[in-house]
């Protein structure tokens, strides 16, 4: 490519030249500045021999920057031709002749070549050679002028016309301007303000998510004599997955329950593997799970440990990997961030300071790690562009690892095949599982500031809950995932160890912790005189309004309105829409504001619990009936089964049996009152029970394992449909 060389050493040469001219008409008087460069030479060098090493340094100080220049004009924009690069660099000489490069003119841009170029582009508008061509125009323009400015700014400070003196600073001159454009950041047309600053802003980022999502969250809880707050990378257990096959799910909701210290309690299926495993054997992985199995707080401890470079065994290769957690939920009007706007879900308080297309960088060089949180909180019409979003990001960056999370009624196990992605299925804790989550949890606990109690009795509070635990069935089957497994270990702290009996009886716990009980030890006046019941009133109604029209956030002044029509049903209500939203924000626990304006539930099982709370209220089992062909709808009517009465427990059971709208709903007792345990689907009354003929008919459908299966889990307190 003869042609692009030779405009390659022509803008070298023009550029070593014009710092040389602007250097020394600087000393000049202002009548001899516009000389050319050999007179401005002849006049400051007096003797010939300090004339012809000048120059000799200015060649070399050329042969340094036409390095620079050729190693990004062959890298860049490769698809053009040498000719047309070879045009572009011969437009950047004569913009560059025409610049006013002058002391004032530097100082007026601060110095800074990217100020300076945005002027001269402004004065002197860039030709019109293409899109390709005028992007690498705006590059090599900006790296000439930073070549400029820091040779004639590294260029001795020295009187010329007392050259004699000077000849020994000229002779090393070359050299020193190579050694100072060596160090300047290499300009890419991903780069193109250069990488300087990458590496100390990858540490500040990663400080940032190391000490930001180093927590455990419990759906906002507040207890009345501490603060339940731990350290997630202290706190975190091991959970496992299964890769899944057809009936692997199945296979686990119908694992029995052995004991928290029996043999074989690690092992009860050779198939299942740690989901470290898992995500080692797969750089795209989707993971799926049902509420509260670990899910996003798995997320969150991947991003903890990428953050600090902690990872061991299966997943030692992730070391050096930076992490970007999105959350899907903040983007549910189905507008997902592109690579620059990763950072902003959970470090948005340092990406003022990110270098443009830092994380592009990151991606190039196969460093990412990309975790997508919640495929199931978007709507399903949403659902489908976050395939079409990871697709291209795969085709943009080879290299990038993913691990996106869902619901397993939101996403299939082949939903992301096509991308190639592998899937994995979060089991239900063993429990060797649960007792090891007691146990770290109860250890985490120990630096907590607010204990209720001496850490040294921490111990005796672990040992009395994996007793209860071992000694009672429903709270083994209720304490299946880690969030209510957790839950558990704060009531137990709490409620000085008097634990409800139920799933049920849990969420009612954590609704009275949220809403009766006062944060008095942290001297906070409540100026809100709503009593818990009309909490929970409205709270209900707007669980409700999310579950019922699909979404995963309120504007707020619906919200306020919807609080509105409650108040204007209720006698001598002093308080406003208003102050009462306000309230329920900042203290419940249970609602917040994602973003200024929207208003969402601080978790989805509360949100569901509290719509199928307003069901039961108002009857209306119909309601969910009409929805059971919608997986979003499921825990909805898992729950308002837990909720209703006798009476509307048989109309909901019986309008799932008749509608055949539903694809299959398993409804475990434990969620029922203890009233009420004594009933189940298969022999609430004549019509539903196992001796019914319709019951009969579609069972008979059912190969003897499956039959055998439901007879089984109705014994130990599962009731299945049959898929139609």
């Amino acid at each position: 490519m003869p042609g692009l060389e030779s405009a390659v050493v022509t803008a070298g040469s023009a550029i070593a030249r014009r710092a040389a001219r602007e250097w020394l008409g600087a000393r000049m008087a202002r009548s001899e500045r516009d000389s050319d460069l050999k007179d401005l030479i002849q006049a400051s060098f007096r003797d010939r021999v300090v004339r012809r090493r000048f120059e000799n340094q200015l060649d070399g100080i050329a042969l340094a920057v036409e390095d620079r220049l050729r190693a990004l004009v062959e890298a860049e924009f490769r698809g053009l031709s040498a000719d047309a690069r070879a045009a572009v660099l011969t437009e950047v000489v004569d913009t560059l002749a025409r610049a006013d490069l002058t002391d004032e003119a530097l100082l007026d841009a601060d110095a800074d070549p990217l100020k300076l170029a945005e002027r001269l582009t402004a004065r002197l508008p860039a030709p019109r050679l293409g899109d390709a061509e005028d992007r690498l125009y705006a590059v090599l323009l900006a790296e000439s002028l930073e070549c400029l400015v820091r040779m004639m700014q590294q260029l001795p400070q020295f009187l010329p016309r007392v050259a004699t003196e000077n000849l020994s600073r000229l002779t090393g001159l070359a050299e020193q301007m190579e050694r100072m454009l060596a160090r300047m950041p290499v300009r890419t047309l991903d780069a193109p303000e250069g990488n300087q600053d990458d590496e100390a802003f990858t540490r500040r980022y990663l400080d940032h998510i190391s000490r930001v999502l180093d927590q455990v969250e419990l759906l906002g809880v507040r207890v009345e004599n501490f603060r339940p707050r731990t350290s997630l990378s202290v706190a975190y257990i091991s959970l496992s997955v299964t890769r899944e096959v057809d009936d692997t799910r199945a296979t686990y909701e119908r694992m029995p329950l052995s004991s928290l210290t029996g043999p074989g309690a690690e092992t009860a299926d050779l198939s299942s593997l740690r989901v470290e495993g898992a995500l080692g054997r797969s750089r795209l992985l989707l993971l799926r799970g049902d509420a509260g199995s670990g899910k996003s707080t798995l997320l969150r401890w991947l991003a903890v440990t990428a953050a600090r470079s902690g990872f061991a065994e299966d997943l030692a290769e992730w070391n050096g990997c930076v992490p970007f957690l999105v959350k899907l939920r903040s983007h549910a009007d189905g507008r997902f961030p592109s690579p620059e706007e990763f950072p902003d879900d959970v470090a948005p308080e340092v990406t003022g300071r990110m270098p443009r297309a830092w994380v592009e960088r990151i991606l190039d060089a196969g460093r990412g790690l990309l975790m997508v949180d919640g495929v199931d909180e978007l709507i399903p019409r949403h659902r489908p562009a976050v395939r079409q979003w990871l697709s291209r990001l795969l085709a943009a960056y080879p290299g990038l690892r993913v691990v996106v999370t869902s619901r397993p009624t939101a996403a299939d196990a082949k939903w992301l095949e096509d991308e190639g992605f592998t899937s994995a299925l979060m089991q239900p804790m063993s429990p060797a599982d649960l007792a090891n989550l007691i146990r770290q949890w109860h250890t985490a606990m120990r630096d907590c500031p607010s204990l209720p109690c001496p850490a040294g009795d921490l111990e005796a509070y672990e040992h009395r809950l994996l007793s209860r635990v071992e000694s009672s069935p429903h709270l083994r089957q209720l304490a299946t995932t880690p969030l209510l497994a957790a839950m558990l270990c704060a009531l137990n702290l709490d409620r000085r160890t008097q634990l409800p009996h139920n799933r049920m009886g849990l969420y009612d716990a954590v609704l009275a912790m949220l809403l009766e009980r006062r944060d008095a030890e942290r001297g906070i006046e409540d100026r809100i005189t709503l009593d818990p019941e009309q909490k929970v009133w409205i709270l209900r109604d707007l669980a409700w309004r999310l579950v019922s029209t699909g979404r995963s956030e309120l504007a707020k002044d619906t919200a306020l309105s919807r609080i509105q029509q409650r108040l204007s049903v209720m006698t001598r209500m002093p308080h406003s829409a208003a102050e009462v939203l306000e309230h329920l924000l900042l203290r419940s626990g249970m609602l917040r504001e994602p973003v200024p304006g929207r208003v969402d539930f601080a978790h989805k099982t509360v949100q569901e619990y509290l719509a199928a709370k307003q069901v039961v209220e108002d009857e209306d089992v119909d309601a969910v009936v009409g929805k059971a062909h919608l997986d979003q709808w499921r825990e909805v009517i898992v729950m308002t089964a837990g909720h209703a009465p006798r009476r509307l427990r048989v109309a909901l059971l019986r309008g799932l049996h008749k509608s055949h709208r539903f694809n299959s709903i398993s409804i475990p007792t434990a969620h029922w009152d203890r009233h009420a345990q004594k009933d189940s689907w298969l022999d609430l009354d004549h019509a539903q029970s196992v001796h019914d003929d319709d019951f009969q008919r579609r069972a008979g459908k059912c190969d003897a394992r499956t039959w055998s299966q439901v007879r089984r889990q109705h014994r130990t307190g599962w009731v299945y449909s049959i898929d139609r």
